[in-house]
């Protein structure tokens, strides 16, 4: 049984651009392989405990196996990857199989984010996935799939 409720589905269907924006963040995917993609809203829909923070979306694209965890960020970046590390976990065994991706979307950049304890944190539970940590810091990401 899927841990995602269909109240916080915004759309599964195979579009060429897929869009999570808040607050003036966005993050785009363009999807020129024409797969179906499921976009999920995360904060405020899905179930968490007092005190929890999750990311913003995800999106999955289950015809390659792989989601895209994705946080719209003013400039907290720490915080951000707290929300999609405890977002990630959650979602372990929905998307055991899948190639695990972060996306952070801010206004700036932080120097020495890497080297914090919680990217390092984040990144030992995505590199077995083959997943990556990206982060846009003009208020927008794109990439493509």
């Amino acid at each position: 049984m899927s841990l995602i409720p269909s109240k916080c589905i915004e759309f599964n269907e195979e579009r060429k651009i897929c869009i999570a924006f808040e607050k003036g963040k966005i993050y785009r995917l363009n999807n020129n392989s024409s797969h179906k993609i499921k976009k999920v809203k995360i904060d405020n829909c899905i179930q968490q405990n007092k005190g929890e923070k999750r990311c913003d979306y995800l999106m999955e694209i289950k015809a390659i196996k792989k989601t895209i965890f994705i946080e719209l960020k003013g400039g907290d970046l720490v915080h951000a990857l707290r929300q999609l590390y405890s977002t990630i976990i959650y979602f372990k065994t929905e998307f055991s199989n899948y190639q695990i991706d972060a996306r952070i979307i801010g206004s700036r950049d932080v120097p020495g984010f890497i080297n914090t304890a919680d990217y390092i944190r984040l990144e030992k539970e995505i590199r077995p996935t083959k997943g990556t940590i990206k982060r846009g810091t003009n208020n927008i990401y794109i990439e493509s799939i």
